[in-house]
């Protein structure tokens, strides 16, 4: 008889992780003042679903135990065609985004940007994007095959307060998509002994403190600035990326300007959040250049 503990072993997370591999990491890092409970929580939400561990169970078995369906919709002209899966839940925004979608109508770009995009415009496209629920779980596709109606669209995500995940986000009912739209969250960022929470950043920051750091290293362009180059007198142990990430994010992470001097809390900052986000890139280097 197998054990009923470990029959859902070969669920995935939204983070594609399974929750067998989510286990172990938890048991690695539980500590006698970090619980096994409090580590699995953490664990859960590090890899989407920020309900706790028993509750993120619960919704990855109801997940795989209910069937899929599936509903369609289409835009007047039929630029955009989309397919949500019936048994997942919607997206608290979903009724704004059905309803933009079923009456956007024929759309004219303004000359100097027909000018700009040339033959591009006359050329067959078709865009795939996936949409993410609260839950971390893809419940709708969209098919664009119109590019005027593609670049209103990209600005409705905006105003509906999604983001664009980076694609080592993307699971595995998400390969056929070409961007992948997910309701911006909270990150936590944890001290070296992951017991307790420095400073909690958004997920649209984290994409672009990763797309910083890819900058860094194609082109590096701080070394002749004359802040950064106190900064760097003033803390000679802190590392380059943490230079640069504290000259370009300083407001952001400790709504603060830049500092020559920073204090011992903005360090431990900038110091969680540089450790965290090379980890995410790293994963993205790997997906862009060893793929």
């Amino acid at each position: 008889m197998s054990n009923k503990k470990n029959q859902y072993d070969h669920l995935l997370f939204p983070s594609n992780r399974t929750v067998k591999a989510c286990r172990a990491d938890a048991k690695s890092i539980t500590t006698k003042e970090f619980k096994r409970f409090q580590a699995l929580d953490l664990i859960a939400s590090e890899n989407g679903l920020d309900t706790g561990w028993e509750n993120a169970i619960k919704e990855l078995k109801s997940q795989s135990e209910h069937p899929t369906e599936f509903d369609r919709i289409i835009s007047l002209t039929g630029g955009i065609t989309s397919t949500n899966i019936a048994s997942r839940k919607k997206g608290d925004f979903d009724d704004e985004l059905v309803s933009y979608i079923e009456s956007l109508p024929e759309i004219s770009l303004p000359d100097i940007m027909l000018t700009a995009l040339g033959n591009a415009i006359n050329e067959p496209i078709k865009y795939v994007y996936g949409i993410r629920n609260e839950q971390g779980y893809l419940y709708r596709t969209i098919v664009i095959t119109d590019f005027a109606q593609n670049i209103a669209f990209s600005a409705k995500m905006n105003e509906l307060n999604l983001q664009a995940l980076l694609p080592t986000h993307h699971r595995i009912d998400e390969k056929n998509c070409i961007r992948v739209y997910a309701p911006v969250t909270k990150i936590k960022i944890l001290n070296q002994n992951a017991t307790k929470p420095i400073t909690t950043i958004s997920s649209i920051l984290l994409t672009e403190i990763v797309l910083w750091i890819e900058t860094l290293e194609c082109d590096p362009p701080l070394d002749n600035n004359e802040n950064f180059s106190e900064l760097r007198r003033n803390r000679p142990d802190w590392n380059y990326k943490m230079y640069a990430i504290y000259w370009k994010f300083s407001d952001e992470l400790t709504g603060r300007p830049l500092e020559e001097t920073p204090s011992l809390s903005v360090e431990n900052i900038i110091r969680g959040v540089t450790t965290y986000a090379l980890k995410q890139y790293d994963s993205y280097y790997k997906y862009l250049y060893q793929a």
